[in-house]
C-alpha cells in the first residue's frame, strides 16, 4: 500500500527529472534549465533541512542549530553563485548539498525509522544521478 510521505518524496524528484529530459533535448536553454534546478533544489534543501530545526530547537543544541541551517544559506549563495556565473557549475555544489542532508537525517533519525532512511537514500542516488547526466550533457568541457 501507498504511503503519502513515501509518494510525495518520489514526487519531489519528478521536476528534476523533467528538467534532466529538457537539458538533453533542448540545449540551447540548457542555463535556464540549469538555474530553475538551482532554484528548485535550493526550495528541496531549506524544507530538508528545517525538517530538523524543530529538533534541534527542542535539544537546546546550538551545534545543530547551525548545521541544519548552514545547508540552506549555501544554497542561497549557490543560487546566487548561479545568476553571476553559468549555472551548470553549480549543480555539483547542488548535489553535495543533497548528500550533506541525507547524511544528517542518517545521524539524526530516532523517530523517523528504516522505511524513510532507505526512501531518502534511494531519492539521494537518483537526484544524484540525475544531477550528473545534466551536468554531463550541458557542462563544455
Amino acid at each position: 500500500m501507498f504511503k503519502t510521505p513515501k509518494i510525495l518524496t518520489y514526487a519531489g524528484v519528478v521536476p528534476f527529472f523533467f528538467l534532466t529530459v529538457l537539458m538533453l533535448y533542448q540545449t540551447q536553454s540548457q542555463i535556464v534549465f540549469a538555474f530553475l534546478y538551482l532554484i528548485y533544489g535550493g526550495f528541496i534543501i531549506s524544507f530538508l533541512a528545517g525538517s530538523h530545526w524543530k529538533q534541534a530547537v527542542m535539544n537546546k543544541d546550538d551545534g545543530l542549530q547551525i548545521l541544519c541551517m548552514m545547508p540552506t544559506i549555501l544554497a542561497v549563495f549557490i543560487i546566487i553563485l548561479g545568476m553571476v556565473f553559468n549555472p551548470v557549475w553549480m549543480l555539483p555544489m547542488l548535489m553535495v548539498l543533497f548528500v550533506w542532508l541525507y547524511r544528517l537525517d542518517t545521524k539524526l533519525s530516532g523517530d523517523v525509522g528504516l522505511e524513510y532512511l532507505l526512501i531518502r537514500r534511494n531519492v539521494t542516488v537518483l537526484f544524484c544521478t540525475l544531477v550528473i547526466i545534466s551536468f554531463a550533457v550541458s557542462y563544455e568541457f
